[in-house]
């Protein structure tokens, strides 16, 4: 494997700093169907012919989740002392404090409604019906009034702060506009980090805001992204004669250069099911085939990847084991039983252990 990272070592630092994030939390039951999609759909309208009854071909988790919030429990697993900011009613901050509990996560939690996910897992994709609750009222007032009740010594030391989901909430550009702005006029140039998740809800003008105002004026160091949300984006803002709307593995790759040639400032890293690469300046600083291993989960993969990569930013790693620490943490996450997130321990034994895929692309 191409790299000089003496993987133990990266976790023998103790003290690698501490993370902000926010601001989305669901309850997540998630259900994982044990055969076809279409076997599925035949059940479903048998059952319902029948006037209800049920389906037990299914396996069910139930915890919490979000993209902020799978992100945040994934680095505190992993030893990160992380910060959460959310938005949710009764029930779902019992259910974050009492999955917090002896963890390095500290919730800050806003009152506001309950959002519930129930994500079904079939074949090689995952559907999510959502009811989002609060998560779409998440603004820079709500962001204040949790800062302020944390302590100098609890704020100290925090290196990244993260926006997550901003695709669900139409506060999102507010948030980030305001939130980056004081993390690099007020905290002392700390790095920021956005993954907007499904955009498919936002309007040019939204997205146009949100590039023109964030990515466009400095205020962001990371922009990562899926194979959707780079093709969708680039032919938002660059038009749609500058990309087929294909979300293939080789448009992905085309979108996230054009985007880091026209945003300069701003590194782009692209995550998908079969490599991950980081972009800079319309070059592609790094490109790293995923983990060939079993996939017995899809929802949620791409926060523990996130995870993996804000851990490999705050370790201020070279951009190949950045990427192979987020790699190997998703590869982990996707592979067992229990959908757990992975240790540092973790970590290590995939990348020791588990070979690599290799990397069709034709670009």
């Amino acid at each position: 494997m191409a790299t000089n990272l003496r993987i133990e070592d990266i976790f023998k630092e103790k003290d690698v700093g501490k993370i902000l994030i926010m601001s989305d939390f669901f309850l997540d039951v998630i259900s994982a169907y044990t055969s076809s999609l279409e076997d599925l759909l035949n059940e479903i309208e048998n059952t319902a012919a029948k006037g209800g009854g049920c389906i037990r071909k299914i396996k069910c988790l139930v915890k919490p989740g979000g993209n902020a919030t799978n992100t945040a429990f994934a680095l505190a697993k992993m030893g990160v002392h992380t910060i959460l900011m959310c938005k949710t009613g009764v029930i779902g901050e019992s259910i974050i404090r009492k999955f917090s509990e002896s963890t390095t996560l500290k919730p800050l939690v806003a009152r506001g409604r309950d959002a519930i996910t129930v994500a079904i897992e079939v074949e090689n994709s995952n559907i999510m019906l959502n009811d989002i609750g609060s998560n779409d009222d998440f603004g820079f007032k709500d962001f204040i009034s949790l800062y302020r009740t944390l302590s100098e010594k609890e704020f100290s030391n925090v290196k990244v702060i993260c926006v997550m989901n901003w695709g669900v909430n139409r506060r999102g550009n507010e948030l980030a506009i305001r939130v980056f702005s004081m993390a690099k006029e007020d905290f002392g140039h700390i790095r920021t980090y956005l993954d907007t998740s499904d955009p498919r809800d936002k309007s040019i003008i939204e997205i146009r805001e949100l590039f023109n105002s964030v990515v466009g004026k400095g205020l962001l160091d990371v922009f990562s992204l899926n194979e959707y949300e780079a093709v969708k984006f680039t032919r938002s803002i660059l038009g749609k004669k500058s990309l087929p709307e294909e979300y293939t593995l080789e448009n992905a790759y085309k979108a996230c250069v054009k985007l880091s040639e026209n945003f300069s400032d701003c590194r782009f890293d692209l995550h998908t099911s079969e490599f991950s690469a980081s972009f800079s300046e319309g070059e592609a600083l790094s490109i790293l085939p995923a983990f060939n291993v079993e996939v017995k989960r899809l929802t949620g993969a791409g926060d523990v990847w996130n995870a993996g990569n804000i851990l490999g930013e705050l370790l201020q790693l070279e951009n190949y084991d950045r990427l192979l620490i987020a790699n190997a943490a998703a590869a982990h996450y996707i592979s067992n039983d229990e959908g757990t997130y992975p240790t540092a321990e973790d970590i290590i034994n995939v990348i020791k252990k588990i070979p690599q895929k290799e990397i069709l692309l034709n670009v």
